[in-house]
């Protein structure tokens, strides 16, 4: 190439890059701005990763709960109501963490071969923020049996 043919070179490139708005000229590097832009997504983050974790509690309480449930609805069938159900009541609700109960029992007296409903609800406090609590309700549902079972005696039959 000669030099004219560079210098004709040199001068499109130049054109070009004027004309497409383009510096060609080498740039300093950014300094801060990745910076300025992690401070800006950190907060959106922080509260997608704390909603994902309060969530992971919120259903984690609810299976327990779910679980306790069910089992006051087999003690319910079972024994129906009075005093081993209220003190079924006390002791799942102690194990879920559960200060405030509100069992209920449909029918209230139930009889042989009937199906007894109980709903548990519970006010569940976020270990995240403390302020946050919500009403947590569940329900189950048990067959009574159609005889009633007998008490266990104090001798085995062999």
């Amino acid at each position: 190439m000669t030099g004219q043919a560079i210098a004709a070179d040199a001068i499109m490139v130049g054109a070009l890059g004027v004309i497409a708005g383009l510096e060609l000229r080498k740039r300093r590097p950014p300094r801060g701005q990745a910076l300025v832009e992690f401070a800006l997504v950190l907060p959106v983050l922080m509260a997608i990763l704390l909603g994902a974790a309060q969530m992971g509690y919120l259903f984690a309480y609810r299976t327990d709960q779910q679980n306790a449930t069910a089992t006051l609805a087999a003690v319910a069938a079972q024994d129906g109501p009075g005093a081993p159900f209220a003190s079924a009541v006390a002791s799942e609700s102690s194990r879920i963490g559960c200060p405030d109960p509100d069992a209920t029992l449909t029918p209230p007296s139930p009889g042989p071969g009937a199906i007894v409903a109980v709903g548990l609800r519970c006010t569940w406090t976020s270990p995240l923020f403390t302020s946050a609590s919500w009403p947590v309700s569940t329900t189950a549902s048990a067959l009574m049996p159609a005889t009633p079972t007998p008490a266990p005696s104090g001798s085995a039959t062999p």
